[in-house]
């Protein structure tokens, strides 16, 4: 399924090894993003986190009751 029109012919072959590397470097910018917030703008980065770990425990709330989700499903692994 294509969500977007192609700009071009090229073709690429997306390998898990590309997928794993791009997982790393997102993980990497994001502990650097936070831990940038963190002193640059200590308040910020306070009700930022609160706010993060708030939604973390809803969605597993949530995830919890759902009917949709068992706990061996892959969108319930994906999920958490």
């Amino acid at each position: 399924m294509q969500y977007y029109e192609r700009t071009t012919t090229k073709q690429i072959a997306i390998t898990t090894e590309m997928m794993d590397n791009a997982q790393q470097k997102n993980k990497l910018l994001q502990q650097q993003t936070w831990d940038n917030l963190k002193k640059d703008n200590p308040k910020d980065y306070l009700l930022r986190k609160f706010r993060n770990d708030y939604l973390g425990m809803l969605k597993q709330r949530l995830l919890k009751q759902s009917p949709f989700f068992k706990k061996d499903d892959k969108l319930y692994e994906h999920a958490k």
